[in-house]
């Protein structure tokens, strides 16, 4: 089975991240070939995120986290009314395959396949989607 990658961006509230987790979570755990990538902005948005996958038990974590990343973009909390530029640079890293590394973390997230879906709620889905076409070709 070929390997595919998801790529998730959100609105920075809790609001929509905290149903993403899970699907995330379903989505890795039911597919074996698929990566999923969270863009995701810093500071309490991260650190809730991060909580969210921490209930889950140890050794499900060791299972999916291998292909589950979660990627802080900015390391702080920004406005959730101002688009986050930091997404364009990220995604299309992740597009060529490049590296992308985590501000709150420093772990370096490369290797990947391109992306073969990519989900953006956000009101700036509009200013973001560009980026996502313009990647493609």
């Amino acid at each position: 089975m070929a390997a595919k990658h998801i790529v998730a961006h959100n609105i920075a509230t809790w609001g929509p991240y905290k149903p993403l987790a899970a699907f995330a979570v379903r989505i890795v755990e039911s597919r074996t070939n698929v990566h999923f990538s969270v863009l995701i902005q810093g500071g309490m948005m991260y650190k809730k995120f991060m909580r969210e996958l921490d209930k889950l038990p140890h050794q499900q974590q060791s299972i999916i986290r291998p292909r589950l990343h979660v990627i802080d973009l900015t390391g702080h909390d920004v406005n959730p009314f101002i688009p986050l530029p930091e997404f364009a640079a990220a995604f299309e890293a992740l597009y060529s395959s490049k590296p992308v590394t985590c501000k709150s973390t420093g772990t370096v997230t490369e290797g990947l396949v391109r992306p073969t879906l990519a989900i953006i709620d956000t009101p700036y889905a509009p200013l973001q989607v560009p980026t996502v076409e313009y990647s493609r070709g």
